[in-house]
């Protein structure tokens, strides 16, 4: 019988090492290893939004089977996923979401199948509004994998951006599009995107920076770490879409902005009205 000698031995081991390096390599680059990320300012096309979801409170790796449920029953459907805390500053056990599929966007009227679908499985319905501006960032989404990379590579980044322009951006969304996951954090109207569930609740926001709120920052921190827990949103007369007064569709069958710019006007709710004078200070420092 053939035998190799150990000098062939050792040199199949090594192709075969360098096989399964390179398949890694391959992989993590698909997933967007080394994707560029761009977080800028602009007006978004995700709203007003009507959406199914579902919420849980706990670490946010449980909002896989949220999703996973979700896309099992509308796998055509664009998914969303609302994390109302910061990971940092909050318990894992206290942190809140809240996961389901986007049914219509803007004008769109949601389809009678989808929401009979997604209520008869213990989702619930609500509306979304639409912010004047949002800080957004995009990332490409190829792999599983992706999902994991997009998280450890885009959220330090949104931190940055809003930490030096002192913005206050909260909550953190994210969009699952086919071959894309865009995030959104909303600069105005942010109360309006607490789902009923969690409205009652101390609120303790994703990524928001204090210097739009206190005066005097803390010498020994660095300001891209500095978050505050904002008062607890109270919406007058919120608005929760049930199937009662929610345009439905009876047809049973289917049916971005300049890079770091600053729009000129934006709702006195949010914290933007200040960003081209920081944008000027951060050039400057």
């Amino acid at each position: 019988m053939f035998q190799l000698d150990d000098f062939a031995q050792g040199s199949l081991l090594w192709c075969a090492f360098a096989l399964v390096v390179a398949l890694v390599l391959i992989y993590l680059l698909m997933s967007g290893l080394f994707a560029q990320v761009v977080v800028k300012t602009c007006e978004t096309k995700y709203g007003p939004m009507v959406i199914a979801y579902k919420t849980k409170t706990g670490p946010y790796q449980q909002a896989g089977g949220l999703f996973t449920e979700s896309v099992s029953l509308l796998p055509k459907r664009e998914q969303v996923g609302i994390y109302y805390d910061d990971p940092e500053a909050v318990p894992a056990n206290q942190l809140r979401f809240a996961v389901g599929p986007i049914l219509s966007i803007g004008d769109e009227v949601p389809e009678k199948k989808d929401l009979d679908i997604m209520t008869s499985h213990g989702f619930k319905i609500f509306h979304l509004p639409k912010a004047n501006f949002v800080v957004t960032a995009s990332f490409p989404f190829r792999t599983t994998l992706s999902i994991f990379i997009a998280i450890y590579r885009v959220y330090p980044k949104l931190r940055s951006y809003i930490a030096q322009r002192n913005l206050c951006a909260y909550p953190a969304i994210e969009v699952y599009l086919d071959k894309e996951i865009i995030f959104i954090m909303p600069l105005s109207r942010q109360e309006e995107f607490f789902v009923p569930e969690f409205l009652d609740e101390d609120i303790s926001v994703a990524t928001t920076d204090i210097g739009s709120v206190i005066g005097d920052r803390e010498t020994n921190q660095k300001e891209d770490d500095i978050f505050l827990k904002p008062r607890t949103p109270v919406r007058i007369n919120p608005r929760r879409v049930s199937l009662e007064d929610t345009p439905i569709s009876r047809d049973s069958e289917g049916s971005d902005g300049k890079e770091e710019s600053e729009p000129d006007d934006v709702s006195v709710e949010s914290s933007f009205d200040d960003l081209t004078e920081i944008d000027d200070n951060v050039r400057k420092s």
